[in-house]
């Protein structure tokens, strides 16, 4: 994985919530960005449109925090671009492997609100809302980079690492690996349902998954 990737995912980041808003944190465009920086364009926007479809479905209504479809977008590409995949099957496993990271990296945004709420409180605490207003909102712009940063670069080495698992482990046998990812990218839907803190959810979603392999 390059360096080069690590600033950009900030940017991305940024550009989805705390400032910019030119659009490049829309799935199709960082693919298609992407795509064309490591030379492999088509297979990008095949999860760039993939990811585009779930946030048009998943609008942040209120304070609603609505899955992190830029970091799905990321992840898939740069599992795109590093392992060089030219297959539908393997570009299968890449996508519902980025789905699935798509929830520990969304749960992180509730952290980052957390964290500026906490320093609005401050601030105005203090009486400097009115004179460091710019401070404030450089600063929550500056964590939104490093958030950007740090969990999209890890998210998409976890990605990349489960598919070249899976792909030498598993791929000879697409049925039972498309089983498996499929089990776990419908459990990652129920588990919606079930009245439970995210992390639990996460872990009962891994749980399935590890099951599944161990049974198959």
């Amino acid at each position: 994985m390059s360096l080069f990737w690590i600033p950009l995912a900030g940017l991305f980041a940024m550009d989805r919530r705390a400032a910019f808003n030119f659009m490049l944190s829309r799935p199709f465009v960082v693919s298609a960005i992407m795509g064309l920086i490591g030379d492999n364009l088509i297979w990008c926007l095949i999860g760039g449109i993939f990811f585009e479809i779930i946030g048009l479905m998943d609008l942040p209504v209120g304070t609603k925090i609505s899955r992190d479809d830029t970091f799905g977008a990321f992840a898939y590409s740069l599992t795109v671009i590093t392992c060089y995949i030219h297959s539908y099957d393997a570009a299968l496993v890449a996508l519902v492997l980025s789905f699935i990271m798509m929830l520990p990296s969304t749960l992180t945004v509730r952290y980052r609100r957390h964290v500026n709420a906490q320093l609005f409180t401050i601030f105005q605490e203090r009486s400097w809302l009115e004179r460091h207003e710019g401070l404030l909102m450089f600063i929550g712009e500056l964590l939104s980079f490093i958030r950007g940063m740090f969990i999209y670069s890890i998210g998409a080495l976890i990605v990349i690492f489960l598919y070249a698992l899976i792909y030498r482990h598993v791929i000879s046998d697409i049925p039972t690996s498309a089983l498996i990812l499929l089990c776990c990218l419908f459990g990652g839907y129920f588990s919606g349902f079930f009245q439970a803190r995210g992390w639990s959810k996460m872990l009962f979603l891994f749980a399935g998954g590890a099951a599944q392999w161990l049974i198959s």
